[in-house]
């Protein structure tokens, strides 16, 4: 793993990326602004900034069926799970390749 330099490291970028995280897990109900504060210690404020940071992203969505809740972004999780979908099946087509020519010897 490579070595951390501090000097780029954004106390901004660290508390939007660890709602982020908070919110991996919490899809089908979201959670309220003030459980996302409460939970990484940050201001009701930066929960906001970082919130509508990640909307812009297109990382999270305002939950369409509970009003004030926030959760991560159905389109994008579906992108992730088809990219890593598609990445597997890339390594299982390559075993089979290897499987049927060593077969062939």
């Amino acid at each position: 793993m490579a070595k951390v330099n501090i000097n780029y490291i954004s106390e901004s970028t660290q508390r939007t990326l660890k709602v982020q995280k908070l919110l991996a897990g919490h899809e089908a109900k979201g959670l309220t602004p003030g459980e996302i504060a409460k939970a990484v210690e940050i201001t009701p404020s930066n929960v906001t900034r970082a919130l509508h940071n990640l909307l812009h992203a297109g990382l999270a969505e305002e939950h369409p069926q509970i009003k004030g809740h926030w959760r991560l972004s159905v389109s994008w999780l579906t992108k992730v799970a088809m990219s890593i979908l598609r990445a597997v099946d890339s390594v299982t087509a390559a075993v089979h390749d290897i499987k049927r020519y060593q077969t062939q010897l």
